[in-house]
């Protein structure tokens, strides 16, 4: 990175922050394998952390699996929504379970048995979440395919696993400890500084004064309307709003809310009562799950400058992300799912070496960095905004309850 000035000698935060920053990178890398069945997810990101163990102290491990939770919150703009919550609770579930086997059966459970057990305890904790938050008592009907993809995929990513360890030229040469090119203290701390976070604070500071707003609508009808306008103002911001996947998550939460009738019948589904208060518990429940994603995207950006230790790290792992997003990764040669796995993992792996012995990640050219964040030229007063719009269509709704019923008829 310009101005940026490199070494070779590291240490442990550094080394930290690079396999956090690799979970980061792994899990756009996953995307761009072709799967044998559409919806399949391995968890790429977690192979950072399985060959950590392998490293790692305990204390260490564990800061690895904070950064990759934080990291991936921030980058997918999570980190207020349900989702990080549901993410950080099986990370940490799955971190701490094969830790203790790491640790106290080393010859007797290899990786692909780790990996399953870190993958089931992992799935078992996200059921009693998801049980808790999401779809009560319907949880048990996605339960046994829910573990079972998740053991087939655990058990695949250990065996991956095993391949890196034994196939790794970079962690063969540094060991995972040494050898990895980062920045300066100097040329670290002046990047730092150099970042305009005062638009990201203003940003966040907006999102989170939207969240009572919204979460507290007692309106069915005007949560829609905050709706419409958080992707609005997700669209203004210039950030990409995914409205399917919203929608399916929506219907996914209000269906499993119907299971359980509550209220007035008001239909059948061949022969299942349809109850307008399940119904109306599913609305609510899922329009705050899915606009509580999209508020976070529009509130958090890793332009966010954190203070402390924790932003001090979480800086360098995104100063590494960023500087893995030069690797540029093809489809590859290979058809084979597993094939192309290995693949891309051998490639990085060369890159990675190439960099540790003092060369770039990539010899082609890197690309431009330094793109401003998303808002920084926008005015303050479209956020605040809708920020107005928000509070008085929650104010109104609860201050006058016969407010919008007297105006729209």
């Amino acid at each position: 990175m310009g101005g940026v000035e490199y070494k070779t000698q590291i240490n442990k935060l550094d080394t930290i922050s690079l396999f956090a920053a690799l979970s980061l990178f792994l899990s756009i890398v996953e995307l761009l394998i072709p799967k044998p069945i559409p919806f399949l997810r391995i968890g790429l990101a977690n192979l950072p952390l399985l060959v950590a163990l392998s490293f790692f102290s305990t204390r260490e491990f564990l800061t690895l699996v904070l950064l990759k939770i934080f990291g991936q919150a921030i980058v997918g703009g999570t980190l207020f929504s349900y989702v990080f919550l549901f993410s950080a609770v099986g990370s940490l579930s799955s971190a701490v379970i094969m830790m203790m086997l790491r640790n106290l059966y080393p010859r007797y459970i290899g990786m692909i048995g780790i990996g399953v057990f870190g993958a089931f305890g992992s799935n078992v904790a996200q059921l009693f979440f998801a049980a808790w938050m999401i779809f009560g008592g319907s949880t048990k009907y996605i339960a046994p395919l829910f573990l079972l993809v998740g053991t087939l995929s655990g058990a695949l990513l250990g065996g991956i696993t095993d391949f890196v360890l034994t196939r790794s030229h970079w962690l063969r040469s540094y060991g995972g400890s040494t050898g990895v090119v980062h920045p300066s203290e100097k040329g670290l701390a002046a990047e730092h500084q150099g970042h305009k976070s005062s638009q990201a604070l203003y940003l966040l500071l907006i999102g989170l004064l939207m969240i009572p707003a919204f979460v507290l609508q007692s309106q069915l009808w005007l949560k829609g309307l905050q709706m419409a306008l958080i992707l609005l103002y997700g669209l203004c911001l210039g950030g990409r709003v995914r409205i399917l996947p919203g929608l399916l998550l929506v219907s996914a939460v209000t269906a499993a809310s119907l299971l359980t009738p509550l209220g007035r019948v008001i239909g059948s589904v061949l022969d299942f009562p349809i109850t307008l208060g399940a119904l109306e518990q599913g609305l609510h429940r899922g329009l705050n799950l899915v606009g509580l994603v999209y508020i976070s995207r529009s509130a958090v950006s890793s332009k966010l400058r954190i203070p402390g230790r924790l932003g001090n790290l979480l800086y360098r792992v995104f100063f590494y992300f960023e500087e893995l997003t030069s690797i540029r990764l093809h489809r590859g040669r290979s058809e084979n799912f597993l094939s192309g796995i290995k693949e891309r993992l051998l490639y990085i792996d060369q890159a990675l070496l190439n960099w540790a012995r003092g060369g770039q990640l990539s010899a082609e050219e890197r690309r431009e960095r330094g793109s401003a964040h998303r808002g920084d030229s926008m005015n303050i007063l479209y956020p605040a905004l809708f920020l107005g719009i928000h509070w008085f269509l929650f104010l109104s709704a609860e201050i006058f309850p016969d407010f919008w019923l007297t105006l729209l008829t």
